[in-house]
C-alpha cells in the first residue's frame, strides 16, 4: 500500500466535500493506524505546522470521529479512531437532518404552506429520518454478519 497516495485520495475526497485536504489526510491516516498518535507524530508524518494539526484534530474530536487517550507514561496527548466509526456516522446522519428539521419547527405553518420550498424540505427531513433509521438497523445486522 503506498500510504501517500491513500492519503492524498483521502485529502481529495473530503476537499471534494468542503472540508480542507489536510483534515482528510489526517483522518486517512488514523484510517491507517491502530495504534494511537501524537499530534507530533502526526507533524512529522504528514509534514504540517503543529497549528495546523492542532486545529484538524480539534476538528476531528469535535466531529465525533477520533478520540483522544491515554498512555501510560506518556505526557502527550495521543489521539485513535473511535470504535464503531462508521456506525456512529449513521447516527451523526440522523441528528444533522433532525437539527435541519428544528428550523422547520420555528416557523408558522402558515409560512410552510406559502413557501413550498420549506413543505418540501419538510418532506425531505422526515424521508430522510425514517429512511437512515432503517440504514441503521440493516448497517448493524450486516455488520454482525460480516464478523
Amino acid at each position: 500500500m503506498d500510504l501517500d497516495r491513500v492519503l492524498d485520495r483521502f485529502g481529495l475526497y473530503f476537499d471534494g466535500v468542503g472540508i480542507n485536504k489536510t483534515y482528510g489526510r489526517m483522518f486517512g491516516f488514523f484510517m491507517t493506524t491502530t495504534k494511537p498518535i501524537s499530534m507530533g507524530y502526526l507533524v512529522e508524518k504528514l509534514q504540517i505546522s503543529k497549528s495546523t494539526a492542532s486545529v484538524e484534530l480539534r476538528r476531528l474530536l469535535t466531529l465525533g470521529v477520533i478520540e483522544k487517550t491515554l498512555l501510560p507514561d506518556e505526557r502527550a496527548d495521543f489521539y485513535q479512531l473511535k470504535k464503531n466509526i462508521w456506525n456512529l456516522n449513521l447516527h451523526q446522519k440522523v441528528q444533522d437532518v433532525k437539527k435541519l428539521r428544528s428550523i422547520i419547527e420555528e416557523i408558522p405553518p402558515k409560512a410552510i404552506e406559502s413557501l413550498g420550498q420549506f413543505k418540501e424540505m419538510a418532506h425531505y427531513c422526515a424521508f430522510l429520518e425514517e429512511e437512515l433509521e432503517i440504514l441503521i438497523k440493516k448497517y448493524a445486522k450486516f455488520s454482525k454478519e460480516k464478523k
